[in-house]
């Protein structure tokens, strides 16, 4: 099912992302913070539907600012565009040919620790609000009518930067698994047509990154 959220929960989220823009805008002029944009691709599955594998790529798109509090340790946060879901086609023994596709479309504010383990290599975990504002569910290319997914994910967040000597760009690699489920079955009968009761959004995050600074991480005297 395709579904957008009601023109109220639209207006809410408007304004939430206008505060952070501002808000990241503000701190990215502010002494002892540092800011950058970023983009990539995400790596989707979704645990509980019956299918697996990160099969379902998706964009990434972004701005955050961090704070260094020393030459080891920053604190960042995020305001990204970013797309999870899954996609699999396989056999069924009753049905034949089964094809499945659902779509997520979130916005997600990340607030991360940031921790340099060795040279150019961070290390950063933290968590990860986000909004659901659109998705689209099929099987077999036809809409499936079934339980709405949550409007709001928490995620857990852990991954790897790398600063790429003499310039301003940092790879990322990160993993995210949603702390609440993105939606549940209540109704057995529904709960028959996936694997388990309850969904998680499971996740890699493949990213580039611009630093607006090139000692972003450089603890201002």
């Amino acid at each position: 099912m395709e579904r957008k959220y009601d023109n109220k929960n639209d207006i809410t989220m408007k304004k939430i992302t206008l505060l952070t823009c501002m808000l990241l805008a503000t701190l990215a002029h502010a002494q002892n913070f540092r800011g950058g944009a970023f983009a990539g691709l995400s790596l989707s599955q979704i645990d509980g539907d019956g299918q697996s594998g990160y099969t379902k790529p998706g964009l990434i798109v972004g701005a955050s600012v961090s704070r260094a509090f020393s030459e080891e340790f920053a604190l960042a946060m995020e305001f990204k565009f970013i797309q999870k879901g899954a996609r699999a086609s396989s056999f069924n023994s009753e049905t034949g040919g089964d094809d499945y596709s659902v779509s997520l479309n979130y916005i997600q504010i990340p607030l991360l620790a940031q921790y340099n383990i060795w040279d150019n290599i961070w290390a950063e975990a933290g968590i990860g609000f986000g909004y659901l504002f659109h998705y689209k569910e099929e099987r077999n290319y036809e809409t499936i009518e079934s339980v709405p997914f949550k409007k709001t994910e928490t995620a857990a967040l852990a991954g790897i930067a790398y600063d790429i000597p003499t310039t301003r760009l940092r790879f990322g690699v990160r993993f995210s698994y949603s702390v609440l489920p993105i939606r549940k079955f209540g109704n057995s009968i529904v709960y028959g047509f996936y694997d388990r009761s309850a969904q998680y959004n499971n996740n890699f995050e493949l990213t580039l990154a611009w630093r607006f600074d090139k000692n972003s991480n450089q603890v201002d005297e």
